[in-house]
C-alpha cells in the first residue's frame, strides 16, 4: 500500500479554533493513520516537503448546483444534457482547484440523470474531481420553484422538471429518484427568487403532500433537502422530517428552536444572498427576481441574524 507523509508548517484539523504548529500526517492509501509531531519515515514512504504552508482537511460545500446556471436559466436549461454535464464536470473540477473535496448538488433542470453520472465518473477514477454526494432532481408542485413552465410556454413540456400534485405522484417521483441511485431527495415546499410565478413567502405543498414526501423518503432510507424560504414554510419540512434546510430565507427563532430538537441542519447558503445583493445594486439581478428580492432582503437579513444568534448560544 502506497504511503505518504506530509510536512505541514502549520495544520488547520478542524478539531479546534487554533492552528497548530508544524505537524507531520501519514498516509496509507486512502487514509489518514497518524497525526503528530513526527510519524517517521515508513520504508518507500513519499514524502511532500509542505514546511513553508498551511494544510487543513477539504473543504465542503453543502449546496451547489454544477449543472444548473441561476442567471441564464431560461437559455441554459434548454441545452442538451452533454453540454451540462460538461459544464457541471468543469465546475466540480473547479471547486477542487480551490480545495473542495466534497460536494452536495441538490438538483439539476434536465430529464436525465447528470449529476449520477458525474459522481459515478469520479467515483470509479474515470474523471477527476471532488467527492459528490447528489440529489438527482428537485421535486415540486406545479408551479412551484422547480417548475420550469413558467419559464416557457405551456406546450414546452421537455422532462425538465419533476412536478406532482397528489401524493401518490410524489411517492412515485421519489421512488424514481432513489431506484436511479439518489443519494439524498431534494424538494421545494415555497417559491424561490430565481424562477418565475412563484414567492419565496408561500408554501407551495398542503400537508399531506409533504408529508408523503417525507415518509417516502424516509422508508426509502433517504434524507431529505427542503429548499424553503416562508417560515411556515421552514416549519412544514421539519414536520415531515427534513435532515436539511435549504436557504431557510424567511425563518424564524420557532422554526430555529424546531431544527435545533430534530438535529436537522440548516444550510443558509449567505453568500449566495450576498451576491444577489449585489447584483440588486448592479441592476443586474434577473427581473423576475427583482421585486421578490427587494420586498424579503430586509426580512432574510434578519433571519441571518437569528441564525447567528443561535449557532453562537450553542457553542
Amino acid at each position: 500500500m502506497a504511503k505518504t507523509v506530509i510536512i505541514c508548517g502549520k495544520l488547520f484539523d478542524g478539531l479546534g479554533d487554533k492552528m497548530l504548529g508544524p505537524t507531520e500526517i501519514l498516509i496509507e492509501g486512502d487514509s489518514i493513520v497518524e497525526v503528530s509531531g513526527s510519524v517517521g519515515r515508513p520504508g518507500g514512504a513519499n514524502v511532500l516537503d509542505l514546511s513553508d504552508r498551511t494544510v487543513s482537511p477539504g473543504f465542503i460545500d453543502t449546496h451547489v448546483h454544477l449543472c444548473i446556471d441561476g442567471l441564464n436559466l431560461a437559455r441554459q436549461t434548454l441545452q442538451c444534457s452533454p453540454a451540462k454535464a460538461l459544464a457541471g464536470l468543469h465546475y466540480a473540477q473547479q471547486y477542487m482547484r480551490y480545495g473542495f473535496t466534497t460536494l452536495r448538488d441538490m438538483g439539476t433542470l434536465d430529464p436525465e440523470w447528470l449529476t449520477v453520472n458525474l459522481r459515478d465518473a469520479i467515483d470509479s477514477g474515470m474523471a477527476r474531481g471532488p467527492r459528490l454526494i447528489v440529489a438527482p432532481h428537485m421535486i415540486s408542485a406545479t408551479a412551484g420553484h422547480g417548475d420550469m413552465q413558467g419559464m416557457f410556454p405551456c406546450r414546452c413540456n421537455m422532462g425538465l422538471s419533476r412536478v406532482a400534485d397528489s401524493p401518490a405522484k410524489i411517492r412515485e417521483l421519489v421512488r424514481m429518484e432513489h431506484a436511479f441511485g439518489a443519494d439524498w431527495i431534494k424538494t421545494m415546499n415555497t417559491g424561490g427568487y430565481m424562477s418565475a410565478g412563484d414567492d419565496p413567502a408561500r408554501v407551495a405543498w398542503f400537508e399531506d403532500e409533504m408529508q408523503a414526501l417525507g415518509q417516502t423518503a424516509h422508508q426509502l432510507g433517504l434524507p431529505l433537502a427542503v429548499h424553503t424560504g416562508a417560515a411556515e414554510g421552514c416549519q412544514q419540512a421539519l414536520r415531515a422530517g427534513a435532515r436539511s434546510l435549504e436557504h431557510c430565507y424567511l425563518i424564524e427563532d420557532e422554526g430555529v428552536a424546531m431544527a435545533e430538537k430534530a438535529g436537522a441542519f440548516l444550510v443558509p447558503t449567505m453568500q449566495m444572498t450576498r451576491e444577489d445583493k449585489r447584483l440588486l445594486t448592479a441592476g443586474r439581478l434577473p427581473e423576475h427576481a427583482v421585486w421578490k428580492f427587494r420586498r424579503d432582503v430586509a426580512a432574510i437579513d434578519d433571519a441571518e441574524a437569528h441564525r447567528t444568534k443561535q449557532c453562537e448560544n450553542s457553542l
